[in-house]
């Protein structure tokens, strides 16, 4: 049986390094391969939870919809999905409002500027790996 190789100590930390970095490159790739844009309107209304000064807006952002200690009445009043070879779907509210046409606007304007930053990581990433 032939002798099982070792493997020096730093090229293993190089190997997981490199494999850490191509995980967050895939990430990120991951992460800008489709938009989602949604728009609400609504009420939301907050319990304090004891021993929390802040709302987690993440964690409320998840639970949207489900019985937590919030009570949540929220409208759709724009969906919009794009995907990375620009196919999309966009919802929008039928007989919307005064107060809901400057949303949407809103709404137009954040995918546009999500559009943009996402152009800007993908230039980011492009010049990080040399391609």
């Amino acid at each position: 049986m032939p002798p099982k190789k070792t493997i020096p100590e730093n090229q293993n930390q190089e190997t997981t390094g490199v494999k850490a970095l191509m995980d967050k490159i895939n990430n990120i790739a991951n992460d800008l391969a489709t938009l989602d844009v949604i728009t609400l309107t609504g009420d939301i209304n907050l319990e304090k939870v004891a021993n929390q000064d802040t709302v987690d807006f993440e964690k409320l952002y998840k639970n949207i919809g489900e019985n937590v200690k919030n009570s949540v009445n929220v409208d759709v009043v724009a969906f919009t999905h794009i995907e990375l070879d620009c196919d999309s779907v966009m919802f929008v509210k039928r007989g919307i409002g005064e107060s809901e046409k400057v949303l949407l606007e809103v709404h137009n304007e954040t995918i546009k500027t999500a559009q943009e930053t996402r152009l800007g990581v993908v230039r980011l990433v492009k010049d990080i790996i040399g391609i």
